[in-house]
């Protein structure tokens, strides 16, 4: 029973005791709030659900983040997810602002303004100090330049089951675009790719590691 309905619960999943989510099982899934999900693709930050970028994806506060694609500036109570700029830039935080600077060109100057600043001769750093930040921006960029990364939208979900299988193991799935059994998993296929009814995560680029002509998955 579930917030006094009964329901099965090798084909929904019951959360918080009080909501049902059809077409997940509770073998296969976790509950973000009172939503049930698939770890395998999708990902709760504190209590919101959004697709997996990609199989690494974690949390930055309330938003997905990728390390080579972001960054997680600030402490653990107050997160800012930013799009990394390049892979040598780096968080820069000082006096309540937020930013990110190039580690090889620039400096983090935690206590002056510009937040910001470029490296001088024999690589002094933070020799200006403008009394007032009102002519930079409040994190060192641009707003265009820390623009959010949109999270890829997920698979449209259908109302036909599909049954995922491994051995005597069957999970029950609603249909979804995209998406694809692997064993008993139902997995986001631009995420991962299926070898010897294993996951394997597909890279940035979209590329899975499996040596062709053999069994073994890399």
């Amino acid at each position: 029973m579930c917030n006094k309905i009964t329901y099965n619960p090798a084909k929904a999943t019951c959360c918080g005791g009080q909501n049902i989510t059809e077409g997940l099982s509770e073998n296969m899934s976790k509950c973000c709030g009172l939503k049930a999900y698939n770890p395998i693709n999708e990902i709760c930050c504190k209590s919101n659900l959004h697709a997996k970028i990609s199989a690494n994806t974690t949390c930055c506060d309330k938003d997905p983040f990728e390390e080579d694609m972001h960054l997680c500036c600030g402490t653990e109570n107050n997160q800012k997810r930013m799009t990394r700029l390049s892979s040598d830039h780096r968080c820069c935080i000082g006096r309540g602002l937020k930013g990110q600077y190039n580690r090889k060109l620039e400096c983090c100057c935690e206590k002056e303004y510009p937040l910001v600043q470029f490296k001088v001769a024999e690589g002094k750093c933070c020799v200006k100090n403008i009394s007032s930040p009102s002519s930079q921006s409040t994190d060192g960029k641009s707003k265009a330049d820390l623009g959010y990364f949109e999270n890829p939208k997920e698979g449209n979900l259908g109302t036909n089951e599909t049954k995922c299988t491994n051995g005597n193991r069957v999970e029950t799935y609603f249909e979804q675009d995209g998406f694809e059994c692997c064993g008993h998993y139902y997995y986001n296929t631009s995420l991962w790719s299926c070898c010897n009814k294993r996951l394997i995560p597909r890279n940035k680029h979209g590329w899975s590691f499996i040596f062709a002509g053999s069994n073994i998955c890399v």
